[in-house]
């Protein structure tokens, strides 16, 4: 599984700048927010990830923009990943 192309339904705002969209998720545990270039979405709610490891009850990702609170690496909960 690493090194695979994932995706993860995000909830999309405006952000300040036209082509920009802040994207929130929550893992159950935690709730993530980032901003980004509505470019880097897929479709109107999907952020691409990259796996970058896998266990029992989720996966390892990274996102192409780094939270507000944890960097660019988070982990998922697998309900949470479409794999590509």
């Amino acid at each position: 599984m690493k090194g695979l192309r994932a995706a993860i339904k995000v909830e999309v705002a405006p952000g300040v700048f036209s082509s920009e969209k802040t994207v929130s998720f929550s893992t159950g545990s935690a709730t993530y927010q980032l901003v980004l270039d509505e470019a880097q979405l897929e479709g109107s709610s999907l952020l691409p990830v990259q796996i970058l490891d896998e266990a029992e009850d989720g996966y390892l990702v990274s996102l192409p923009a780094d939270t507000f609170t944890s960097g660019s690496t988070v982990r998922v909960p697998r309900r949470l990943v479409e794999i590509r």
